[in-house]
């Protein structure tokens, strides 16, 4: 089953989202140390419930998740996609992104950096490109 969707529509629902620490966690709760007999202190090796971990990790963040297609128009008006449209989709398809914040010092410096009106548009429709 496919799902068919905007590029900006995706969220955290469509996407497979699990990091390091969660998987470990699993890792860890399906673990058993080895224990051998009057040496409880010397104990390194642990022993996996593979299959536990395995259904853990797709009940938690593969089951329900379908493919998605990600469609895009054949067809949009010049300029479009500009900066601050795409900012403003992802931010209401992505409330968490409201969150994190330009660095400020940053964005001065890249302004100062440019020198004409000229250059001005071209670095920020080569940025707009990128987004």
């Amino acid at each position: 089953n496919v799902n068919n969707k905007s590029l900006f529509d995706i969220n955290e629902q469509d996407i497979v989202c699990a990091d390091k620490e969660q998987i470990n966690v699993i890792i860890k709760h399906w673990s058993v140390p080895v224990l051998q007999y009057g040496q409880i202190d010397a104990c390194d090796d642990h022993i996996m419930d593979l299959q536990s971990i395995e259904n853990e990790i797709l009940d938690r963040f593969i089951n329900g998740r379908r493919i998605i297609q990600i469609n895009t128009r054949l067809f949009q008006y010049s300029d479009e996609y500009n900066i601050p449209n795409c900012l403003d989709i992802m931010k209401n398809n992505n409330p968490k992104l409201i969150e994190d914040h330009l660095d400020e010092q940053l964005w001065d410096a890249f302004v100062a950096s440019i020198k004409s009106p000229l250059e001005r548009t071209r670095a920020l429709q080569l940025l707009s490109e990128t987004i």
